[in-house]
């Protein structure tokens, strides 16, 4: 019998997909061909999310055969949930902030430092490399798009 049981995943993929289009169509006009393959990027994360099923679910020969690669972590509802509160959180009160100061125009990378910021939060769910080096990379290059239109270089 093969089971339609989804993966735990699959919410927090299609969400990431969704987010991944939206920042892309951000940069349409700015960068064309980047914009379009980052969209290309996300529309295959909503897809793959679409077909994403529990580790268990594997055909039997698939079960049988050794794993390789531990298991990760399932990060819960509540977790999951507590670290979208922060993120959207954190959004309102930057974009509240710099609005209130006539800053409208820092709002972009402002929300784009937060949303690179968020990948550290996933470190208390699941200790991988890639959320510290996304993190890191995406405050680092957001954070000087920032600073460089605050100083009116860019």
């Amino acid at each position: 019998m093969i089971s339609t049981t989804r993966s735990p995943f699959r919410p927090l993929a299609l969400f990431m997909g969704v987010m991944t289009l939206a920042w892309a169509s951000n940069a349409a006009a700015a960068a064309p061909v980047p914009a379009a393959l980052l969209a290309l990027l996300g529309l295959a994360v909503i897809v793959r999310a679409a077909t994403m099923r529990r580790a268990g679910d594997r055909s039997p020969v698939a079960r049988n055969a050794p794993r390789s690669a531990p298991s990760v972590p399932i990060v819960t509802g509540r977790t999951a949930g507590l670290l979208a509160l922060v993120e959207v959180i954190g959004i309102l009160v930057t974009v509240l902030l710099l609005a209130r100061s006539g800053l409208g125009e820092l709002v972009m990378p402002a929300v784009a430092v937060v949303v690179a910021a968020h990948f550290a939060l996933f470190l208390r769910v699941q200790r991988s490399w890639l959320h510290l080096v996304t993190s890191v990379l995406g405050v680092l290059g957001a954070g000087s798009a920032l600073v460089l239109m605050a100083v009116g270089a860019l």
